[in-house]
């Protein structure tokens, strides 16, 4: 019994004809392109079948793709052109504020700002106030007052010879945040003279009495002056002062060296 089992299970490892001459047709490089013509057809229709949906899936990405390139460079294109005219636009604003600047500066030039002169009187002291930055105001009336305790000032404290008719105008301002005395404004008729003035405010240097002369400077100025001040205690700078309303700078130490005007903060970065 167990003989024939062996017997059966050697019959069946042993190949068939069939089988033996499939395996060498196949081996046959002829048969092998035979069947390859047969079924190249089947396995591309079957390949085709299978991936065409993802073909399809493709061909609406890159449609999709090129459609947002186009929109893209559509879109950098009017970017481009924006940024252009935003530019032109800035320099225009720009050019416009450096005009106005120049303009108030210049409507600014025959005046000065005295801070830290006693009220005289309780005229003075009763007058109005208009704000500092209100040019219209603060030159529309005169205070005989007011004039008087400047020309006072000038001629007695500083030893210039001011005259009334030297004078415009002079007004005392609203105060400031660090203003215990009302600042006066005085406007002048005669440029030599308010130029003879700002030279004596040297002599207050020292003084106990803290009474302080500055050119009527426009916002703009006074900011860039504050800050060049800064610079100048902190020893970045040598020097620093107003002359008609600009700002000068001396950034060389030498005695010889010449001061530089400057317009805006930009001026004032540090040379190496």
């Amino acid at each position: 019994m167990a003989a024939t089992r062996q017997q059966a299970a050697k019959a069946q490892t042993k190949s068939s004809p069939l089988a033996d001459d499939l395996i060498e047709a196949l081996q046959d490089q002829r048969v092998v392109e035979a069947l390859g013509k047969v079924l190249a057809p089947v396995i591309a229709k079957s390949i085709e079948g299978t991936i065409a949906p993802f073909l399809k899936q493709l061909e609406e990405l890159n449609a999709t793709v090129k459609g947002l390139k186009a929109d893209n460079a559509r879109l950098t294109t009017r970017c481009q052109g924006s940024e252009e005219n935003i530019t032109r636009l800035q320099k225009i604003v720009n050019d416009q504020n450096r005009r106005l600047d120049d303009i108030e500066t210049y409507s600014r030039s025959d005046n000065i700002i005295i801070k830290g002169l006693p009220e005289r009187s309780a005229a003075e002291r009763a007058s109005d106030a208009p704000p500092l930055d209100d040019n219209k105001r603060s030159l529309q009336d005169s205070y005989e007052s007011v004039e008087a305790t400047a020309l006072n000032f000038f001629n007695m404290t500083l030893g210039v010879n001011v005259q009334p008719t030297d004078l415009s105008v002079a007004h005392r301002l609203k105060a400031g945040p660090k203003d215990k005395i009302r600042p006066i404004i005085v406007r002048f008729t005669n440029r030599k003279a308010r130029i003879a003035v700002l030279r004596a405010k040297k002599s207050l240097k020292g003084s106990s009495d803290q009474i302080y002369i500055s050119e009527h400077l426009t916002k703009a100025a006074s900011d860039l002056f504050f800050k060049a001040r800064n610079l100048l205690r902190e020893g970045k700078i040598f020097g620093t002062w107003t002359q008609n309303g600009q700002i000068y700078v001396k950034f060389d130490p030498d005695p010889k060296a010449r001061a530089e005007l400057v317009k805006c903060e930009a001026d004032l970065k540090l040379k190496p």
